[in-house]
């Protein structure tokens, strides 16, 4: 195993195993050390309303230290079998990944790449204060059922480490903001978007806390859905409630702002499994259930 601090580390001959059974075995397996980089080693499997009961697997191989291969395949019994591929470049602060072929967000919006550049610099720490900067480009060529375009997109987002205000450290505030810049040739559009950002947690007890957030996003006209916020000015309200020692009741509602009107209830029930995390969500207004399964540790 070599391990480079706070970046990634490559292991060779290595196995993956559920118990005592094998799962799978690679001549190289690489795992991000970055805290932002959100990975699994195993499958997700889960459903949802427009997809069926499905399968989502992520699988990457390092070449070396800095490049790597990736897919991403998802099947569902709703939706015919589609992946993407891509090829990463780990630098010294910052990835290079080119893709191509199918993504899907988690509002299950389909986007074809043909291909995609993305350089994602990670989050940066200003020296000497409590605020962090993440930048990130994109350009490619985006296709969807009904039209394609020339796609760029440059994002500067600056956030703040949590504020705790009180003694007892239970009520937290978190604050963001950022730009967005979008290029469209579709419609030869440029769109200028400013983001602002506060969440407000309590902690009432071991078992209790609630949250407010309010989200803005000005300027928000984009030809695409893929990856887009669901309003232009949002209000979320909710709490989770530990209700054992491995289960747990959230609930939250997202109003919408703009138009006055309540947009979003989810009631969902996260099931700890050790290793595994279960989740059954139902979107009240929606009508629309998601179970999830997936690998939370490793």
């Amino acid at each position: 195993v070599i391990i480079w601090p706070q970046k990634q580390m490559i292991a060779y001959d290595a196995k993956v195993w559920i118990k005592d059974k094998v799962f799978y075995a690679t001549p190289r397996y690489r795992k991000s050390l970055d805290p932002d980089e959100q990975e699994s080693e195993m499958p997700k499997v889960g459903y949802n309303s427009e997809n069926g009961l499905f399968l989502e697997y992520y699988y990457q191989y390092p070449i070396d230290e800095h490049f790597s291969i990736g897919a991403n395949i998802l099947t569902g019994t709703k939706k015919s079998w589609r992946s993407g591929e891509d090829i990463s470049y780990h630098g010294n602060g910052y990835n290079v990944i080119l893709r191509q072929g199918d993504y899907q967000d988690t509002d299950n919006n389909w986007i074809k790449k043909k291909p995609e550049v993305e350089v994602n610099f990670g989050k940066k720490r200003i020296n000497g204060t409590a605020w962090s900067y993440t930048p990130k480009l994109v350009a490619g060529m985006w296709e969807d059922s009904v039209k394609r375009s020339w796609h760029q997109d440059y994002t500067l987002y600056f956030d703040r480490d949590p504020i705790k205000l009180d003694k007892k450290k239970t009520l937290t505030l978190l604050l963001g903001v950022g730009y967005e810049r979008i290029y469209e040739s579709y419609n030869h559009s440029q769109q200028n978007i400013l983001r602002q950002d506060v969440t407000l947690i309590k902690g009432w007890n071991s078992k209790l806390s609630t949250w407010v957030a309010f989200h803005n996003r000005q300027n928000q006209q984009r030809v695409f859905n893929y990856n887009t916020d669901d309003m232009a000015r949002e209000f979320d309200v909710g709490f989770s409630y530990q209700l054992d020692r491995k289960d747990r009741l959230i609930y939250s509602e997202s109003h919408d702002m703009i138009n006055h009107k309540l947009y979003d209830r989810d009631i969902g029930i996260v099931r700890d499994l050790h290793c595994w995390q279960m989740m059954l969500m139902y979107r009240a207004e929606r009508k629309q259930w998601k179970v999830d399964l997936a690998l939370t540790r490793f």
